[in-house]
């Protein structure tokens, strides 16, 4: 089941805030006001539910909001009061977590490395860089960035032009690398998320991709859904599904993989990446003037390890991975090289996001310990579909350079908790690479 409370609690955020008169001594931008628990309690209960919403309201709008809220949860509160601090607790826990993180920076001819350790201290989670040594390597300018309060995403773009690096990979993940800071031809930002579009024609039809990234505390683990709400070009032409559908079809145009790409090339693949099929364009279009609608994302709340010991002679083990189940199937081999096999029962393999989902979550975090708890090699999973379920399989050897393993001991595979989101995204003047 999608969970839609995040989205929800933005709505009602936006509904609280309508409606109500600005308030005569209202604070300023940089101050927000000082609530206390006999007020809060009292709004809590008014007989007006436009009182009691705009309680909630404030309740949000508090500096120390959750520390307020968690004190009035302690007490004696009739139904109604209860009911309403649990929904503010709820939607302030949710914005923490789905929400865009405020970021101030005050720098001044500061070192690239020190101008990432900045940003890094104020998001509380790292942010992977190739090489895992990116600053030490060639000469890098100088950063100058004063913003206060700021969405993660901009102070992030803002750094990549000035330092000259690319911050989203080809795999879709937030990683910074040498290179122009390009992750798309338009970009569409929604809290902690942000939505990348490019759109290029084939012989036959057009292709939009759309990769979807989250921030360091929210990364997105795979696409769900998507939906077009609005799909025009620079002529005022709805765009229209390769079915001719339209561009409101059967899962908003929503398509796999494999269409064909750049050149002929194979369009790129992945989890969080939808590649949309379109009609092409007619003659003398250039660009996209809309494309708007909401796309569903899986997301990272947490992990939790699934272990296995001794697996040359472990039976098979299913185990339930972001609502898709798993099962290990086999670990054989000998010598050097061993072979791990899993499976994906059909109703949830005959997609390829959830396959390409737990591909790379195999390529991400499973390993393979020898006794001493040395990781031994792995290879690219591959998946091949077969009669009632999709095979993964994943090549492993003991053999790292001149070093060498121990026999396999244990599988270790950290695996996700996750949530679902459902996020906005609109894009505007999409330029069409001309492709043939």
């Amino acid at each position: 089941m999608v969970r839609h409370s995040w989205r929800f609690g933005i709505v009602l955020l936006a509904a609280l805030a309508a409606g109500r008169a600005p308030a005569a001594d209202a604070p300023t931008p940089d101050s927000k006001p000082k609530l206390s628990e006999d007020q809060v309690l009292s709004d809590l209960s008014k007989p007006d539910w436009r009182q009691r919403r705009d309680a909630v309201q404030k309740l949000l709008e508090s500096d120390d909001a959750e520390t307020l809220v968690h004190q009035l949860l302690q007490k004696d509160l009739d139904k109604e009061q209860r009911k309403n601090a649990q929904l503010a607790m709820q939607l302030i826990r949710e914005h923490r977590q789905f929400g865009a993180t405020p970021v101030s920076l005050h720098l001044k001819n500061a070192s690239a490395s020190d101008a990432l350790v900045a940003l890094v201290g104020q998001t509380g989670h790292p942010i992977a860089s190739d090489p895992t040594d990116l600053w030490s390597h060639g000469s890098w300018p100088t950063v100058t960035i004063d913003v206060d309060k700021e969405p993660f995403w901009k102070v992030l773009g803002s750094l990549s032009t000035k330092l000259g690096v690319s911050y989203i990979n080809d795999l879709q993940e937030l990683q910074l690398t040498r290179g122009s800071p390009r992750a798309a031809d338009r970009l569409s930002i929604d809290g902690a998320f942000i939505f990348g579009a490019s759109a290029y024609t084939t012989r036959r039809s057009m292709i939009v991709e759309v990769i979807a990234c989250g921030e360091p505390k929210s990364p997105i683990i795979r696409v769900v859904d998507l939906k077009i709400e609005r799909g025009v070009d620079d002529q005022g032409n709805q765009l229209m599904s390769v079915s001719g559908r339209g561009a409101f079809g059967r899962r908003g145009g929503f398509a796999g993989g494999g269409f064909g790409g750049r050149w002929g090339s194979p369009a790129r693949e992945g989890p969080r990446i939808v590649n949309l099929t379109f009609q092409h364009p007619q003659e003398g279009v250039l660009r996209i003037a809309e494309l708007r609608g909401k796309i569903t994302v899986s997301v990272q709340t947490g992990q939790r390890d699934w272990e296995i010991d001794d697996p040359l002679n472990a039976a098979p083990n299913t185990c339930t991975i972001d609502s898709i189940p798993v099962t290990f199937q086999s670990f054989r081999g000998s010598d050097d090289s061993y072979e791990l096999r899993a499976s994906i029962p059909f109703g949830w393999s005959d997609s390829r996001a959830p396959t390409d989902e737990i591909a790379d979550l195999m390529r991400r975090s499973l390993t393979i310990l020898d006794a001493q708890g040395h990781a031994l090699a792995m290879g690219s999973p591959d998946a091949t579909r077969g009669t009632s379920t999709t095979d993964i399989s994943v090549d492993f050897t003991r053999s790292i350079g001149k070093s060498r393993r121990g026999m396999p001991a244990k599988l270790t595979w950290r695996i996700p908790e996750t949530a679902r989101v459902t996020a906005p995204f609109s894009f505007k003047e999409l330029p069409i690479d001309g492709g043939f």
